[in-house]
């Protein structure tokens, strides 16, 4: 599975983050980066292309030498003030359809049914479970470490404010929710080896029932900062 990204994030300020044994929940507000007439340069979040280095890979990514709350962000777990059970932040709808979609140097999973998929409520904000889509590696951290991969939910409130909930993924048995997401992809889009700049629509829809959703997203207790 390829990362769904364009650009680097030019800024991404945390509101809230919770962790399980792979699970981190990151509200974002993300700008990226003047687009440029030429393709941009290729980038990744990790090696000789990482973040470290994406300041100097172009012009149009210099802010991301100088940002203050830039993302990827390294999570520090400090010792838990209370238990934040995830499904307190963020539920997912037994039945959801998601879409996939081909996008610059990956693929998202569109929300078929507006409302339908999943919700989620913080700081005062309700939103809704409009998108999915996977980095890999995973884009943050826990403690400097690097994750094999990280599937971000992306809620919408309805004046456009963001809250992702980013899954850490490790290397193990097989997850059915992954699974069934990859299984559509490859029903609907072409391999990445073929370019093409239209939308494919008419494929195959992922089906998320609660088993799928269990795999993809933990229930258990976690923290909150």
């Amino acid at each position: 599975m390829t990362m769904y990204e364009a650009v680097p994030h030019r800024r991404s300020k945390v509101v809230a983050a919770a962790l399980t044994v792979a699970v981190a929940v990151v509200a974002t507000a993300v700008t990226p980066a003047t687009a440029a007439v030429s393709p941009p340069p290729p980038w990744t979040y990790f090696g000789p292309r990482g973040p470290a280095f994406w300041g100097a890979l172009s012009p149009d990514y210099r802010t991301c030498a100088s940002g203050t709350e830039q993302s990827p962000i390294d999570l520090v777990r400090p010792p838990p003030v209370g238990v934040l059970p995830l499904r307190e932040l963020a539920t997912q709808t037994a039945g959801a359809v998601l879409q996939p979609e081909a996008v610059p140097n990956g693929v998202k999973y569109n929300c078929a049914s507006p409302g339908g998929c999943g919700a989620a409520a913080w700081a005062g904000y309700t939103y809704d479970l409009v998108q999915a889509h996977a980095h890999v590696a995973g884009e943050h951290t826990v403690h400097g470490e690097v994750f094999p991969a990280e599937v971000h939910l992306v809620h919408a409130a309805a004046d456009g404010n963001l809250l992702v909930v980013g899954v850490h993924l490790t290397v193990g048995v097989p997850n059915a929710g992954l699974e069934a997401l990859l299984d559509a992809t490859d029903a609907t889009l072409p391999p990445p080896s073929v370019a093409t700049a239209d939308v494919v629509v008419g494929g195959r829809n992922a089906t998320l029932g609660a088993a799928d959703w269990a795999t993809l997203v933990p229930t258990a207790g976690g923290w909150c900062q």
